[in-house]
C-alpha cells in the first residue's frame, strides 16, 4: 500500500464512489446470491453519511 498522503475532499470522493459502485452492484444482486446483497447493504450502512461528516469538517477549517 501507497503512503501517498491524500487530502479530505479525495477521501470523501473515494467513499462516494464506492458507495455509488456498491449500489450499482446491489442493484444487480438477487435472491439466488445468498448473503452478498446483506454483505453489500452492510458495507453501505457503514459508509452512510461519511462524506458529509467530512464535508463539515472541511468547513470547520
Amino acid at each position: 500500500m501507497s503512503s501517498k498522503k491524500i487530502t479530505l475532499d479525495d477521501v470523501m470522493y473515494r467513499i462516494q464512489q464506492a458507495q455509488t459502485v456498491l449500489h450499482l452492484w446491489l442493484g444487480t444482486l438477487t435472491t439466488d446470491d445468498g448473503n452478498t446483497p446483506d454483505m453489500v447493504d452492510s458495507v453501505l450502512t457503514i459508509l452512510d453519511s461519511l462524506p458529509d461528516a467530512i464535508a463539515n469538517q472541511m468547513e470547520r477549517k
